[in-house]
């Protein structure tokens, strides 16, 4: 019954994938190579950036990194006396 509700709902835009769960690491490895063989179908590449487009996210980056780290700026050595 199992094999023909997976005949009949799999799909090439969302296709079912049968894995056995009787041994984890098999499993394991079956998942990640399911994941790995539909992420090599995507054919994805790093979005293309204009060189303006660069710097305004190297000032952002700038400004979030010192904002994340304020007291590297400010911070001051204080005597254990002082505390």
């Amino acid at each position: 019954a199992y094999a023909r509700v997976m005949q009949h709902t799999s799909r090439a835009h969302a296709p079912w994938f049968v894995i056995p769960a009787d041994n984890k690491w098999f499993a394991r490895l079956a998942i990640a190579s399911v994941i790995y063989r539909q992420f090599e179908k995507l054919d994805l590449e790093y979005p293309k950036i204009t060189p303006a487009q660069k710097a305004k996210l190297m000032e952002a980056r700038a400004l979030l990194t010192e904002k994340k780290n304020p007291e590297k700026r400010t911070r001051k050595k204080v005597s254990a006396g002082q505390k």
